[in-house]
């Protein structure tokens, strides 16, 4: 339906559910959505490819549930969104592939304890870099892609207990992420928070180690990773077995993703390490890296 051009529920709205494919291809029906306080469901695909620019959902409303793809493919929409109280779960792709929003909020009273598969993705970067976006302590599972290419300035966790993570949840943002005090090992242990995120959890301790110019970093409460160097160090680099730190001795097990990429390291001595594995472009543009390298007998993967 092309006609449709807006939506006035009224001041009075009684309506409960707004439902599946109830206002699909309206692709005119534009300008800002305001949802009843009355409304308890979205269903799927409900506003899908259409022209609306903003969604409003009532802060004292009641809105229970959103469905699959309700807002999927509407390419103006952008501005800020804010997930209510109220809201106890979602759908997936419920804003595929969104890329103009200026900000992200859940109510931190919220009690949802799933974001779903791709809720915030996106094909192309967002426009821009958001605010930091607060999740609420209720979350306990973040899906697949669910923040697909959103750049965040810092990403705050309140939830002590860490939430399981699926696939590239965060893929696109290289910010910090912030969590409870103290709750980086609990983070650790969590299914799907690897290596890549532990580097930029913040519990307000600092977790990287350096010793002869090589930096480690905790991969669980027993064993580290070496990540790279300090920025001026142009020698040989010899990786230690184990490191001692926070009051208990690390087992180094493995050389990260790019942990050298582009340094002017002159060598490698890994020879009397218990290194198993080396992550892909560890050494990536390592111009000046030279000589014989004596793999130990730990090494699995490369």
């Amino acid at each position: 339906n092309t006609s449709i051009t807006g939506i006035d529920f009224g001041d009075n709205c009684r309506l409960k559910i707004i439902g599946n494919f109830a206002f699909e291809q309206c692709t005119n029906l534009g300008g800002t959505l305001a949802i009843p306080v009355s409304i308890t469901a979205l269903g799927d695909a409900c506003f899908q490819k259409t022209a609306i620019t903003n969604v409003v959902f009532s802060k004292d409303g009641n809105l229970k549930t959103i469905g699959s793809n309700a807002f999927r493919d509407c390419p103006n929409l952008g501005g800020e969104i804010c997930m209510p109280a109220s809201l106890e779960s979602t759908g997936t792709y419920i804003f595929y592939p969104t890329y103009q929003f200026t900000s992200i909020k859940y109510d931190l009273n919220c009690t949802m304890s799933t974001i779903s598969q791709s809720t915030f993705s996106s094909e192309l970067a967002n426009s821009c870099v958001m605010d930091t976006i607060v999740l609420p302590s209720s979350i306990k599972q973040i899906n697949n892609y669910a923040f697909w290419n959103k750049k965040f300035k810092a990403i705050k966790i309140t939830s002590p207990d860490a939430p399981k993570l699926g696939d590239r949840v965060f893929y696109g943002s290289t910010c910090e992420i912030i969590i409870p005090h103290g709750t980086y090992f609990d983070y650790t242990e969590q299914k799907g928070w690897t290596l890549e995120y532990r580097k930029r959890l913040n519990d307000g301790v600092n977790r990287t180690i350096e010793r002869d110019n090589v930096l480690y970093y905790p991969v669980t409460d027993t064993t580290a990773a070496v990540i790279g160097c300090t920025d001026s160090f142009t020698g040989v680099v010899v990786v230690k077995d184990t490191v001692h730190a926070f009051g208990k001795e690390l087992n180094v097990i493995q050389i990260d993703s790019k942990a050298f990429q582009n340094k002017q390291i002159s060598g490698l001595d890994i020879k009397n390490s218990h290194i198993q594995t080396i992550k892909s472009y560890a050494f990536d543009y390592c111009s000046s890296l030279s000589g014989i390298i004596e793999f130990p007998s730990s090494l699995k993967t490369i």
